[in-house]
């Protein structure tokens, strides 16, 4: 948490982190905005945090991801994650969707 009235300009350090997954920041002006900028805060990170997902998958397709691993030096995770972010990459509903709901 940074204080910009105490601190307008925050360091080179906290700057760095805008663009970094592990750390992050927030701002807040004084003991009234400390609650919101909180609770923001809280919320904006938990929306970054992976998510662990339990697969299913045929005996087709374990084959296919043990290959991968052994050839490709992938994870298996790699491989799963790369297909789905090429499926969502594709996908016009989707992509209507997060505009409408996130303005993104």
């Amino acid at each position: 948490m940074h204080n910009i009235d105490k601190n307008p300009n925050p360091s080179n350090i906290i700057k760095a982190s805008a663009s970094s997954k592990l750390l992050t920041f927030a701002e807040y002006k004084d003991n009234t905005t400390i609650e919101k900028a909180t609770v923001d805060f809280v919320y904006s990170v938990k929306s970054m945090l992976d998510t662990k997902f339990i697969l299913i998958i045929s005996p087709e397709i374990e084959r296919y991801l043990e290959w991968v691993s052994d050839n490709r030096r992938m994870h298996k995770a790699q491989v799963v994650r790369r297909a789905v972010e090429d499926t969502m990459e594709k996908d016009k509903e989707y992509k209507d969707y997060l505009k409408k709901e996130y303005g993104i």
